[in-house]
């Protein structure tokens, strides 16, 4: 029986992960707390000088020297597994010598660095594009990474629009998808919620992760939040389908809508009811799209904070890579990590990813005929918020009917002789407000409007109770936590809420008080 010597490499990156953790929770804190007493406004006086002495120059180094330690040890298990997997390697092949033997770390940089110094700047910046180049650096990312800043850095190498900052948005997303857990090649939007769902939870867990790491995080926090009501979502196209088929084939819409008592006309409701297969798939593919871009254009961003703070990020922005204004604006906020700098982080995010990352999706799913029309009003009827205190767009923006006419005809045969309109003084003042939504979450401008009155205040007000926040996530990043706020999501879950939503009674517009 042979013995296993070594190291289980596993918990080795489970326990460099951990230290790593930490140690970014203790810069966190190191950076809030200089934040907050450099300098005190609501305190002064030698007291507060003293006070802030001490916090300054013992407490704030103290926190980042066990940051920097912690992270040293995190380094130096991560080689050991490194190591310990290169060993295991080599002795099944037969030890050092053996064919296959896999290449040191060094000797791979150095192996870059020798191509690279060999070639002309044209000649680098064709390598850097080349499949070849990608392949490799899919192989060995940490040496690719280290080679390339450092000549980008000297000028040896193109920094913007070219093969580095290729390379660098290629390094980070893939670094975002090894901590969530999702494997690239199996991340594929066009093959529909079912094969996806695996992928969708682990984007959202990730997003829970990444706030737990670090509180500035407050748009993962956010993204996190909404998570399981957009999960939701997803797995309930075809069910928007099923549920317009069973209200027409009821009686209870179709020639019986009154004008005006449901956002969609029965031309609306016939379209969404008589969708194929193929068509429903449209409309999830499109959400599912949704999802992948912005894990595409934000979700990595945050990796590259979370391993290289701002330094990365700016290595991002000089590259071109993040070029958008309000994504600049939102890193520099959660760098700074007040209060009030994380509020406004992350409303700069959230506004990069409704009105920049997936406006044209909506607008192109709402695009498509009275299909697209009928099923973003289902949409906007039917979706429900996840965040504590946070409410449905057809909460925040109801129908609001007056059912009294603007103006009233007087004269002896009513409107049918010679008359005059009066106005009636009761329109204004008698209304109705229905449960359905005065507008369409596909409209850019009506969603932002909901988002920004709605949605993020709510989030904000949660964000302001870290340990409730916390306490949430912290489930929610479980398996079953996960599930479990999906399922509370589902229409399936929610149908006779839904129900009333969707027909206004028998057509008596006051049912809709």
């Amino acid at each position: 029986m042979s013995e296993f010597l070594g190291a289980d490499t596993a918990q080795l990156r489970e326990l460099s992960k951990a230290f790593a953790n930490s140690a970014q929770r203790f810069t966190t804190q190191a950076s809030m707390l200089s934040a907050l007493v450099s300098p005190l406004r609501s305190w002064r006086g030698p007291d507060a000088a003293r006070f802030t002495h001490t916090a300054t120059a013992v407490h704030v180094p103290l926190l980042r020297r066990t940051a920097a330690n912690l992270s040293e040890v995190a380094a130096q298990l991560k080689v050991q597994a490194d190591e310990q997997d290169k060993a295991s390697s080599a002795a099944g092949l037969g030890g050092p010598g053996g064919a296959g033997h896999p290449q040191s770390t060094n000797g791979a940089a150095e192996e870059l660095q020798s191509k690279l110094d060999g070639m002309t700047p044209a000649e680098r910046e064709a390598y850097l594009k080349s499949p070849a180049f990608k392949d490799w650096a899919a192989q060995h990312p940490e040496e690719a990474k280290k080679v390339l800043d450092a000549m980008a850095d000297s000028g040896q190498i193109q920094f913007a629009d070219g093969g580095y900052a290729a390379f660098l948005k290629d390094y980070w997303l893939l670094a975002a998808m090894r901590e969530a857990g999702i494997d690239p090649d199996k991340w594929d939007p066009s093959r529909g919620y079912a094969y996806n769902r695996d992928t969708i939870a682990a984007v959202y867990k990730y997003y829970g992760e990444l706030y737990l790491q670090d509180p500035r995080m407050q748009w993962a926090g956010f993204a996190h939040m909404v998570g399981p009501g957009l999960d939701a979502g997803f797995a309930d196209v075809r069910m928007m389908r099923d549920v317009a088929r069973t209200l027409l084939q009821g009686g209870a819409v179709g020639d019986f809508v009154v004008p005006g008592m449901s956002p969609l006309t029965p031309e609306q409701w016939l379209a969404l009811a008589n969708m194929t297969d193929a068509e429903a798939a449209v409309f999830e593919t499109s959400l599912l799209e949704m999802q992948q871009e912005i894990f595409n254009d934000i979700g990595y961003q945050h990796q590259a904070f979370a391993d290289g703070g701002m330094d990365e990020i700016n290595r991002l922005v000089r590259a071109g890579v993040v070029d958008d204004p309000l994504s600049i604006q939102a890193w520099q906020n959660f760098n700074t990590g007040t209060p009030e700098s994380l509020a406004a982080g992350t409303m700069n995010m959230a506004n990069f990813e409704q009105n920049v990352v997936i406006a044209n999706n909506y607008d192109a799913m709402r695009g498509r005929g009275p299909q697209g029309e009928a099923f973003t009003l289902a949409m906007s009827i039917v979706g429900t918020p996840s965040i504590p205190g946070a409410q449905s767009y057809s909460q925040a923006n109801p129908l609001i009917l007056h059912p009294t006419p603007e103006s009233v005809p007087v004269g002896p045969f009513g409107p049918w002789g010679p008359h005059v309109d009066v106005p009636n003084p009761w329109h204004d003042d008698v209304v109705v407000e229905t449960p359905l939504p005065d507008g369409n979450i596909a409209d850019r401008d009506q969603r932002w409007e909901f988002i920004t009155n709605d949605t993020y205040p709510a989030y904000m007000e949660l964000a302001n109770d870290p340990d409730r926040l916390r306490e949430i996530i912290e489930r929610q990043v479980t398996d079953q936590g996960y599930q479990d706020a999906v399922d509370s999501n589902r229409l399936i879950n929610r149908w006779e809420s839904v129900a009333e939503q969707l027909v206004v009674g028998d057509g008596n517009p006051f049912d809709g008080k």
